[in-house]
């Protein structure tokens, strides 16, 4: 019996050594785990967060460029890109307040500069007619919901946001 206990000894310290490496083994990979999700979770973080400053910019550069009567061109650009990654990222309730502000900001868009006075050619003068009263009455009529709407749009996105920085 005495000759077989270092060959005992030899083999229990193997099997010990085995499991120690197993374990290691099984806790490195948890821990690069979670590591890869921590990751995964912050790039979603930042590229949401990114989409939703993206998508505030973009209404106030609309507001922005109707009051001052410019070019809608750049806007035509960039609005449909932005829709798809808002439509393919965000909740079903940022979605549908997407689309109350964007039919908010078209009404009041479409009422303000119909509005504004007429230019005539290229003096650099422009001529007010009394039809333009109307609509800008109806434009500032609009804007105060706009502007809620807007507010409730910003609280969903914020909201958002927090829940998946958790």
């Amino acid at each position: 019996m005495d000759k077989y206990v270092p060959l005992l000894t030899i083999f229990v310290s193997g099997l010990f050594g085995l499991l120690v490496a197993a374990v290691t083994s099984v806790l490195s990979s948890r821990r690069e785990a979670g590591g890869y999700l921590r990751t995964r979770r912050r790039e979603r973080y930042e590229r949401t967060l990114a989409l939703y400053v993206d998508a505030i910019a973009s209404i106030e550069k609309s507001m922005r460029v109707t009051q001052q009567v410019q070019d809608y061109s750049e806007l035509i650009e960039e609005l449909p890109k932005l829709n798809a990654q808002l439509r393919l990222l965000s909740t079903e309730a940022i979605i549908q307040q997407c689309e109350k502000v964007s039919d908010l900001l078209y009404q009041w868009s479409s009422e303000y500069r119909k509005g504004m006075p007429k230019p005539i050619r290229n003096t650099g003068m422009a001529i007010l007619s009394s039809h333009d009263g109307p609509h800008l009455e109806k434009a500032k009529e609009v804007f105060p919901g706009l502007s809620g709407e807007m507010m409730t749009l910003i609280r969903l996105m914020r909201s958002h946001i927090e829940s998946i920085q958790a």
